[in-house]
């Protein structure tokens, strides 16, 4: 069990967006800094804060309509992973590691790509239908 009373975590500033977006850390979360070159944003947390916000990160909730939607980006806060964010910005590779090793992994990235095409297909289709109707 961690013993620490308050955390000061280092997160990429659009996943503190997604956090401030659920309103999980509008009133009770202490912002500390923003580093622009890096993008990240520090804040930190205490021990009942990480504690109510990982009750979101359950496999329970996860099915729940009120609050399913809060299970990715409170995964965070459990016990097992809030070491990593408290490493800063080297938490990345150890994501990204996380999820090549993931048994989906390779299905993932066969449907983005496949999304990519579709995307890039659609655009160059949009193209040579305006240059046929300006023209």
């Amino acid at each position: 069990m961690t013993t620490l009373t308050s955390y000061k975590l280092t997160i990429p500033r659009a996943q503190y967006d997604r956090l401030g977006d659920s309103e999980l850390i509008k009133d009770d979360t202490y912002f500390r800094k923003y580093d622009p070159t890096n993008d990240t944003t520090t804040f930190v947390v205490t021990e009942e804060q990480r504690a109510r916000f990982a009750k979101y990160a359950t496999e329970a909730n996860r099915e729940k309509k009120k609050t399913g939607h809060l299970y990715w980006i409170t995964q965070m806060f459990l016990e097992e992973n809030i070491n990593t964010y408290m490493k800063g910005w080297k938490m990345i590779p150890t994501i990204l590691d996380k999820v090549r090793k993931s048994k989906h992994s390779k299905l993932l990235f066969r449907l983005y790509i496949a999304w990519s095409i579709c995307a890039d297909l659609t655009l160059i289709g949009g193209i040579v239908w305006g240059l046929i109707y300006v023209l």
